[in-house]
């Protein structure tokens, strides 16, 4: 395989609105990866970033361990081998899909606009941008009291879950049983399960520690770089759309399908303001750090 033209790398906080941005490029010619998960992360990257995470002692929730990781000069350069390593070998074909791979195809300049996304990237980014000199980062947010409900949500419908799914007596046939296992081994789900997002606070706790390295990601890296806001991306799709596709690279007759763009829904941008809880949360936490220097700090 000759050497890859830089990705499009997608970052920033779970439930922050990073799917959608994919959902968006994907559907205006980007490629993310043979097969993605329902969070449109793929899972050759995922697996990978998800094995410095717990190298490091942390997880996904609990992300800061990398940090401390990845500052030791002999971890960061380990780490950095085993991921060039990875890209270079065949294992890299589980991303493009193995006929891409081996007929030749992925090479400079030999494919549209591709790339990856997956929250982890926030910590990950300062290896990926070594594998990938040049990387074209995209940095999403979004305010913390609606991240933090969103996740909130996710981890009590995957507890309650848990047990549910059709046993050995289903009516459901067995290839559509085997195929569900095998994807539900892929997955992940065993993985976003967190006790810690059982609660609003720690939710919003989480929302600070990715938002802070983010933060600092974006400041810190001189590559090509671009910010958005969830809110205005639910709100004002068409022309935040316009500036992802100007920086992807890709061309003018390029956009998302109208079923896809109708599907965005504005009221998202603001859910907290539905539910007096949240209201209420949403003062407690409102003069915090990242709450005012993000602007989120004068939503209601």
């Amino acid at each position: 395989m000759g050497e890859l033209t830089p990705p499009i790398v997608v970052a920033g906080m779970h439930r922050s609105g990073t799917a959608l941005v994919v959902d968006l490029l994907q559907n205006s010619g980007c490629f993310f990866g043979a097969r993605l998960d329902p969070n449109q992360e793929d899972f050759f990257f995922l697996l990978r970033n998800e094995w410095l995470m717990r190298r490091a002692g942390g997880a996904w929730d609990h992300p800061l361990p990398l940090l401390s990781f990845l500052s030791q000069p002999e971890c960061f350069d380990s780490s950095l081998d085993f991921l060039r390593r990875h890209v270079r070998s065949p294992r890299f074909s589980r991303f493009t899909g193995y006929l891409a791979y081996f007929s030749g195809k992925w090479g400079r300049g030999a494919v549209r606009p591709w790339g990856f996304k997956d929250p982890r990237n926030t910590f990950t980014f300062p290896l990926w941008r070594r594998v990938f000199p040049g990387a074209r980062l995209i940095y999403v947010r979004r305010n913390g009291v609606d991240v933090a409900e969103s996740l909130r949500n996710r981890s009590l419908h995957q507890l309650r879950s848990i047990g549910k799914r059709p046993g050995i007596l289903s009516l459901e046939s067995l290839p559509r049983r085997l195929a569900r296992a095998v994807s539900s081994f892929e997955s992940f789900d065993h993985q976003l399960h967190s006790s810690r997002c059982f609660s609003l606070q720690e939710s919003f706790r989480l929302w600070e520690e990715y938002v802070e390295q983010g933060e600092r990601l974006f400041e810190e890296y001189q590559g090509p770089k671009l910010a958005l806001r969830f809110e205005e991306l639910v709100t004002n799709t068409g022309e935040v759309f316009a500036q992802l596709a100007s920086f992807c690279g890709l061309s003018g007759d390029q956009s998302p399908r109208a079923d896809l763009i109708a599907r965005v829904r504005p009221e998202r941008a603001r859910a907290f303001l539905a539910r007096d809880d949240l209201r209420e949360f949403y003062r407690s936490v409102q003069q915090t750090r990242w709450m005012r220097r993000l602007g989120y700090d004068a939503l209601a």
